[in-house]
């Protein structure tokens, strides 16, 4: 299987997730940005016993990316649409801190899943109160006490999400779970460089005059590289197999993430004042009448997908009747034109509001490419990029040097590329 096809694939998926992340917001949207990049890379695997995990090991991923959801990061992307170097780079450079966090916890939770074995499971209970001990102390440490504030005066939730993922990491590293702890690192890389070269992109943008959603093409960069990061992780290792078998684990774990987390995005996006606002605006006969329906729709595409990936599990898992890997496929094309259903929702697309919106109809070439890949490049194949051990400390090190020294870089462009753009923020 072409390795640079799968690293494609994983980006792409991921990409169109956090793109689509942005018209939910928080913690469940990137929760379900998430879940397309743990549906792909299991799929891309074709292994029976991931397949048959599939639901508790997406699940997992999905809950490790949603924690990263709590940061906020408007204020340090406003730093990088300045004109003077200090501020942009600090922008940058925060932008990585926040991606490496979120990358982190998501890669380490998903990497953790599949290093489990019968013989060697992780103590959940006791890493879950660690990381919650350490996220309180480091936010009492660092922001009540030494005030070092990174987003002021927004919320400095990155000092909890520090402390989670400083006890994650030292968990993976203590207990000998060094696959997952390389899924978590390349996760954190990946996404901490494409943050900040997300927002030097939407900067250069901004800076043209072309009038596009530059914001969506910061999102997408984000995960387009914390895909590969992830990845290039999971495939460039050698996995033990899991033999477990946990019926009512998955069944859950399904139910959590086909409709539950759909679900939980409908209800916290789909908010009716929104949409009246949005029908009066656009000089709607009945905003009303508007308003009411879109959570319907929202809900209809909700039980659809629902009812297909449930029917799906119940009747292909355990059989030879798919392939692993194109059963899970199907779950990831059910997921991924739902997200993007579920966006044309909110922004009434179907309703002719907006005009033109032409990331909006991106997002389906993105997922139709996906598709291709897939079907002509990854189907039936046996991805394996080698046997690789945990690197030593430096060669992490040397790696987010380089981000640090291309932000550097990237700083110096963008200060000379405009005067400073709306919705600067200046720090220094």
């Amino acid at each position: 299987m072409n390795r640079k096809m799968i690293l494609l694939a994983a980006g792409l998926t991921l990409g169109l997730g956090w793109a689509l992340r942005g018209h939910f917001g928080h913690q469940w949207g990137a929760s379900w940005a998430g879940m397309l990049l743990c549906l792909i890379i299991v799929a891309m695997a074709d292994r029976p016993d991931w397949t048959a995990r599939m639901p508790v090991l997406v699940a997992l991923g999905t809950l490790g990316w949603s924690v990263g959801g709590t940061m906020s990061y408007g204020i340090i992307v406003g730093y990088g649409r300045g004109d003077g170097f200090s501020n942009v780079y600090y922008g940058l450079v925060m932008l990585s801190v926040v991606g490496f966090l979120w990358g982190a916890v998501g890669g380490g939770f998903f990497g953790l899943g599949l290093e489990t074995t019968s013989d060697k499971k992780p103590d959940w209970i006791s890493l879950l109160a660690r990381m919650a001990a350490l996220a309180w102390i480091f936010d009492i440490a660092l922001v009540r006490v030494l005030e070092l504030k990174m987003t002021p005066p927004r919320h400095e939730a990155w000092a909890g999400c520090l402390g989670a993922a400083v006890a994650l990491i030292h968990y993976l590293y203590r207990n000998g779970y060094f696959r997952a702890l390389r899924v978590a690192l390349y996760s954190a890389l990946g996404s901490g460089f494409g943050f900040a070269l997300g927002n030097f992109l939407q900067t250069a943008g901004g800076s043209t005059g072309i009038s596009f959603n530059w914001w969506n093409v910061m999102e997408f960069t984000l995960g387009f590289c914390g895909g590969v990061g992830a990845s290039w992780a999971v495939f460039s290792t050698e996995w033990p197999e899991t033999h477990i078998r946990n019926r009512a684990g998955n069944w859950l774990a399904l139910l959590f993430i086909m409709p539950g987390i759909p679900a939980i995005n409908l209800m916290m996006t789909f908010k009716l004042e929104k949409f009246v606002e949005a029908a009066e605006k656009a000089g709607w006969p009945d905003p009303a009448g508007y308003a009411q329906l879109q959570p319907l729709l929202g809900g209809a595409v909700t039980v659809v997908m629902a009812l297909a990936g449930i029917l799906a599990w119940k009747v292909f898992s355990g059989s030879d009747r798919f392939r692993p890997g194109s059963l899970v496929f199907v779950f990831l094309c059910l997921q991924m034109f739902g997200y993007i259903l579920f966006s044309h929702l909110i922004k009434g697309l179907f309703w002719g509001f907006g005009g033109l919106q032409l990331e909006q109809y991106l997002y389906w070439p993105i997922a139709v490419a996906v598709v291709a890949v897939w079907v002509v490049f990854l189907r039936g194949g046996e991805p394996s990029f080698g046997t690789i051990s945990l690197e030593p400390l430096g060669h992490w090190f040397r790696l987010y040097g380089w981000i640090l020294a291309v932000a550097a870089l990237l700083a110096l462009i963008s200060i000379n590329l405009h005067d400073g753009l709306t919705g600067a923020q200046v720090r220094f």
